[in-house]
């Protein structure tokens, strides 16, 4: 319980921050300079991959996540634990236009020596939240049974980072 709390008041503080939109960048791997500075970029691309992996075959409104940008909003550090900040962008299905609007904001905390995920949220905005807890076998960097079908029926509709993030794990070709 406590740990959740902690968490809660992680998420506050870090989405009360201004989001950067320095992954609108076709280059999964265009590290916002936050984290350059802070020297964390695999942990997030981890937390960028559990939040794809955990959620990716999952329906918001018509869209799978995993057709989704994933665009970083903040990170935190504290000793060894990072807190990466994420929003989830979909296309704006109501207009004509080819615009982005966010639907979730998504966070996972991570220990950076390890690089090991120890909680993920989502929070979806037209659905209850969610979170998976430290044990949790999809904090883990494999994929799902469930993103594993996705990804095999689904790949001309997958976001490209996501592709190139289970890519880069060599979990496909």
């Amino acid at each position: 319980m406590l740990k959740k709390y902690i968490l809660f008041v992680i998420v506050l503080f870090g989405c009360s921050n201004n989001s950067s939109k320095s992954n609108e960048s076709n280059d999964c791997f265009n590290y916002p300079a936050k984290v350059k500075e802070l020297k964390c970029e695999e942990v997030y691309d981890n937390a960028r991959f559990i939040l794809y992996n955990w959620l990716g075959s999952k329906d918001l409104s018509g869209v799978k996540y995993g057709q989704m940008e994933l665009r970083y909003k903040n990170i935190l550090t504290k000793e060894d634990s990072v807190a990466v900040f994420l929003d989830f962008y979909a296309r704006d299905t109501a207009s004509k236009s080819d615009s982005l609007s966010i639907v979730a904001n998504g966070s996972v905390v991570l220990l950076k020596r390890a690089n090991k995920a120890i909680s993920a949220f989502i929070y979806p905005f037209e659905n209850f939240s969610a979170g998976l807890d430290e044990g949790d076998p999809r904090l883990e960097t494999k994929l799902t049974d469930a993103t594993s079908k996705f990804l095999e029926t689904g790949n001309n509709k997958v976001n490209d980072c996501f592709i190139q993030l289970v890519r880069k794990r060599d979990l496909i070709e």
